[in-house]
């Protein structure tokens, strides 16, 4: 019985895994997509100077 129990937690910790590596590409794509954003608001921020709005 208790094997039984060892064996539903390592699948559960192996499906949690799988999990993690399956978003971590999302990951690296939502911080690649905010330094674009920041990238992009620093040169409007520079082209239009004082006009910028706060």
């Amino acid at each position: 019985m208790i094997f039984t129990a060892l064996a539903y937690l390592l699948i559960a910790a192996l499906a949690i895994a799988a999990l993690a590596v399956f978003m971590l590409p999302v990951y690296v794509w939502t911080l690649a997509r905010d330094r674009a954003a920041d990238a992009d608001m620093a040169e409007a921020r520079h082209i239009l100077g004082k006009d910028f709005p706060a």
